[in-house]
């Protein structure tokens, strides 16, 4: 008799998870030669799997290939869209591709809405639009369930989000019944007729939230004037972090919480979209004259606009793990809780090498916070 083949055990597929390769580091495609260090290898497909959502960026490439899934494209669009669909990188100019996107609006009037000078969005799909308006009900209900412990009740509560973008967050927290209210330096405006107006109107289900411009390191509202201070993958793009950490708590009431979910610039995937290379924390391990040099040779048609994100969409200087605490703590909050999302631990037996580079740009970055992905952190205004 043929003996049966076993499943492998806990122990074989631990020792898989550890000392197998991270996904998307299986196709070389070149390598990049650095300054007076030894070149690293590149590989294709690496930013898919860091961001997938890359190519989605822009507001072009999210009509495009929207209305690619909706309908059959001209044969111009359609071969642009497969270019982009198979690019590591954007493949053309973005100005090229809103030139070919002009007539849209005119010739697919059910599908495309004017914004703007110049700018679509797709029409809102219900059944899309359903599934994200699930997406961020259960993201506020974690909230929800994470504060109660703390003895907070959203429900009456007046709660402020900070870096609130589109104020959506916002308005899943009016719908399960706070005095919801959104700040950001610019507001993402909901067009009639476009996904974020729609996601919107069945969200906050008649509980619109206030929705206010201004710069979270100079809030202008009232000492005490809030219970809860939320942020959701901000706290990584703020250029000064203790001003608005100090700032929360002065807006906070005595005894108010704070609940900040952080992704964290170290782990692998926190260059975002525009900065995620195509080797393992190739954000991190650049200083800023090398990945100017790397995206004006491999990634031109984005360079200028990842080089600007990578010099004023993050923390300067970026924050080690260890330093969000201090930070916290020295802006008058009491640390409730922190709970911290490990990254892929395949990634661990790459560490040595990376977190040498890293440090040359970041002297007090350690392996913990190239192995972390993000934080939460729950705080009591002191």
């Amino acid at each position: 008799m043929r003996k049966l083949r076993r499943a492998p055990g806990a122990a074989v597929r631990r020792a898989r998870n550890r000392f197998g390769t991270p996904a998307g580091l299986d196709q070389p495609a070149g390598v990049f030669s650095r300054d007076g260090r030894r070149p690293v290898r590149l590989f294709a497909g690496y930013r898919d799997v860091l961001k997938p959502g890359w190519r989605l960026y822009w507001w072009q490439t999210r009509v495009l290939l929207g209305l690619r899934s909706r309908t059959t494209l001209p044969a111009e669009l359609e071969q642009l869209a497969r270019e982009l669909l198979e690019a590591r990188a954007f493949p053309y100019p973005v100005d090229e591709l809103t030139s070919a996107l002009g007539s849209l609006a005119d010739r697919y009037p059910e599908d495309v809405v004017r914004t703007g000078e110049g700018a679509f969005e797709l029409r809102a799909d219900r059944e899309a639009v359903e599934r994200t308006c699930a997406y961020y009900e259960g993201a506020a209900r974690v909230v929800v369930e994470a504060l109660r412990p703390h003895g907070f009740e959203l429900a009456g509560s007046r709660v402020l989000e900070i870096g609130t973008a589109s104020g959506t967050m916002p308005h899943a927290l009016a719908a399960l019944g706070a005095d919801a209210t959104g700040v950001d330096l610019h507001i993402q405006p909901a067009a009639p007729g476009t996904q974020l107006a729609l996601l919107h109107e069945l969200l906050a289900n008649g509980r619109a939230p206030a929705l206010v411009e201004g710069d979270a390191a100079r809030l202008s509202f009232d000492d005490g004037s809030f219970d809860l201070v939320c942020s959701f993958s901000t706290i990584e793009h703020l250029v000064d972090t203790p001003a608005v950490l100090r700032e929360s708590r002065r807006v906070l009431r005595p005894g108010g919480l704070a609940y900040h979910s952080v992704h964290t610039w170290f782990g692998p995937t926190g260059g975002h979209s525009l900065c995620s290379l195509d080797f393992p924390w190739g954000h991190a391990r650049l200083g800023g004259t090398e990945l100017e040099r790397y995206l004006g040779e491999l990634r031109p048609y984005e360079a200028a606009e990842a080089l600007a994100f990578y010099e004023t969409g993050f923390q300067q200087p970026r924050l080690t793990l260890a330093e969000s605490e201090r930070a916290m703590r020295e802006a008058g909050f009491e640390i409730l809780a922190w709970h911290r999302s490990a990254t892929d631990p395949r990634y661990g037996r790459l560490v040595r090498r990376a977190l040498g580079e890293v440090r040359e740009v970041t002297p007090t970055a350690t392996g913990e916070d190239l192995l972390t992905d993000g934080f939460t952190a729950i705080l009591r205004a002191a």
